[in-house]
């Protein structure tokens, strides 16, 4: 992997994975980054490349999605198989979550850092608060979830799905409605099936 500066200057190259690069996270004040990779590793460097920290996962147990890391800049998350694994910028697990059974596809943290939102491939949506305590806002969309935002107040998010629908509900599950038409998918712009 490699690192550029806004000018378009190679600054690094980061070794060290064995499979190929599944997920990257830049902490919000840009001094460090999280990566992931097909062998369900961690890796933990600073905003120069070194390598500060690496934490292996598992062999078998599916390759890193899904990244994030909390606007404070403490913590990363990484989603594998059905599971999130939130660690500390050391690479030292803090908590491991397993809200459902299907293949975590996205995550997302809220801006000011007191909730997360988490989507699977059979559709499910799962939100906790800071201390990673399910919320009663879960809900299920008719296909795989592929893409979560939440709005830059906290207060509401989106879920897009692999029917093109995307449901909008505020953070307590109050619905405030769905939008319909993508004919493929909704997903980020630039990943798989985004295109025209």
């Amino acid at each position: 992997m490699r690192l550029w500066n806004s000018d378009g200057d190679l600054q690094t190259t980061l070794d060290g994975h064995a499979g190929g690069i599944s997920a990257l996270a830049i902490a919000p004040d840009s001094s460090w980054l999280a990566t992931g990779d097909h062998s369900a590793t961690v890796r933990i460097w600073n905003g120069r490349g070194r390598l500060l920290a690496t934490y292996d996962i598992g062999i078998g147990i599916g390759w890193i999605s899904a990244p994030a890391i909390s606007p404070d800049g403490t913590w990363p998350a990484a989603g594998y198989g059905s599971r999130v694994m939130i660690l500390d910028p050391g690479g030292i697990p803090i908590a491991l979550l397993h809200p459902g059974d299907g293949e975590v596809t996205t995550l997302v943290i809220s801006p000011d850092g007191s909730w997360l939102a988490m989507g699977d491939e059979r559709g499910a949506v799962h939100v906790l608060d800071s201390h990673f305590t399910a919320l009663p806002s879960a809900f299920t969309l008719p296909s795989g979830c592929r893409c979560l935002a939440i709005s830059p107040d906290s207060s509401w998010f989106a879920a897009g799905s692999d029917a093109g629908q995307i449901h909008i509900q505020d953070r307590d599950g109050h619905v405030r409605g769905a939008i319909f038409g993508h004919g493929r998918h909704a997903s980020h712009p630039g990943s798989p099936g985004s295109g025209p």
